[in-house]
């Protein structure tokens, strides 16, 4: 006998994706062992398409209109204008509010607050156990992020870069207004500037360990920013202490494990440069309840389902991948022809839009993708 027809491990972006897909279709538990709203370092920046994604599921957030990046090093700058444009949000409110969607959807429980403790999969089932509760599921969904550590205790295959970069983000107080992300390649690390509503910022830094390792008190923080303040023109000031986050991408695991799908971080994650990480969480999540929904509704058996995942999983990632390169190229500073094929291996260069160059050097240009994925 089965408690629920599908256990979600994670209720971030994209275990709460998939649960409104499978709503009213099926009983769904989705655990996450924190409550909302609660911080989590992140970049704050959403693309076009991420953003359609909420609009279709029902969910209107506050977001800040952007229309693309300027990326600065020393006496060099390039603007890279996206057609479609991007939008800042602040994570802690995108998150409850993809939640609370979820939550108020038919078929729907939320167990916030508990942490999975243990994962077994079996031919026919999944038992999912917490400190209060023992659930047995016919599927499970992993989506509790890139350190996942239900695919961990499950020894989901993994492959992880082989020189990890870390991050620490934060929330400013602005006076000063942008249209675009303004990247910041300093020698030792990248600073990302993500307005997310009017008077207010996240500010990113990106770097291996030990560049970040002085970013440990709000009194080095400060007077980075000051730093920053002044090759963008602004002023800065400090809301909250920074938050850091562990290793970052890329890192990829199979999208299918037996009985298990794998949506958001815990199947791949992409550079956290351009806003893609959202995306992915949010379209995949949706990607794996949709497949399980399915199997529910009879249109679909389990085996052809977890195959068309797995292909749908691979090319979204694939596409994202190749967009988050080809912004990192204009960041690192490649030459044209690597730019572009980047956009020729990633199956996305249906669009191209040139960048304005200063100062010497060329950035190359920016794919478009939206319209293509």
């Amino acid at each position: 006998m089965f408690d629920f027809d599908v256990a979600i491990v994670g209720a971030s972006l994209s275990g709460s994706a998939a649960a409104i897909e499978l709503a009213a279709v099926g009983r769904v538990a989705l655990f996450d062992k924190s409550t909302f709203p609660r911080r989590k370092a992140c970049g704050e920046g959403l693309s076009a398409i991420g953003y359609r994604t909420l609009q279709e599921l029902g969910i209107a957030i506050p977001a800040q209109r952007l229309f693309g990046y300027r990326i600065a090093q020393g006496d060099r700058n390039v603007t890279v204008s996206s057609q479609d444009g991007a939008f800042g949000v602040e994570r802690r409110v995108l998150d409850a509010m993809v939640l609370d969607r979820a939550s108020r959807a038919e078929g729907i429980t939320t167990c916030l607050g508990e942490k999975v403790r243990g994962i077994e999969l079996r031919d026919d089932r999944v038992i999912v156990s917490t400190g209060a509760s023992r659930v047995v599921a016919r599927h499970v969904i992993i989506a509790d992020g890139a350190q996942s550590l239900t695919a961990k205790r499950l020894d989901v295959p993994t492959r992880q870069a082989r020189r990890p970069r870390f991050a620490a983000s934060t929330e400013c107080e602005t006076t000063s207004t942008f249209e675009h992300v303004q990247i910041l390649v300093r020698p030792d690390f990248e600073v990302y500037v993500t307005p997310t509503r009017p008077g207010s910022v996240n500010i990113s830094f990106v770097g291996d360990r030990a560049s970040l390792g002085r970013l440990v008190s709000p009194d080095c923080v400060r007077a980075e920013l000051n730093l920053v303040g002044e090759l963008v023109g602004a002023d800065f000031v400090l809301m909250e202490d920074p938050l850091g986050v562990g290793c970052l991408g890329p890192l990829s695991r199979t999208p299918v494990f037996g009985r298990a799908l794998l949506a958001g971080d815990a199947c791949e994650t992409l550079d956290p440069i351009c806003g893609m990480g959202m995306t992915h969480a949010l379209l995949s999540g949706r990607s794996a309840g949709a497949s399980l929904a399915n199997v529910f509704r009879g249109e679909s058996s389990w085996c052809l389902a977890a195959e068309q995942y797995r292909q749908a999983e691979r090319s979204l990632a694939r596409r994202l991948r190749g967009y988050s390169r080809g912004i990192h190229a204009c960041v690192a500073g490649l030459p044209r022809i690597s730019l572009l094929r980047f956009a020729d291996r990633s199956g996305i260069a249906s669009r191209l839009q040139t960048c304005s160059v200063r100062g010497g050097g060329v950035y190359g240009s920016l794919l478009n993708t939206v319209g293509a994925l």
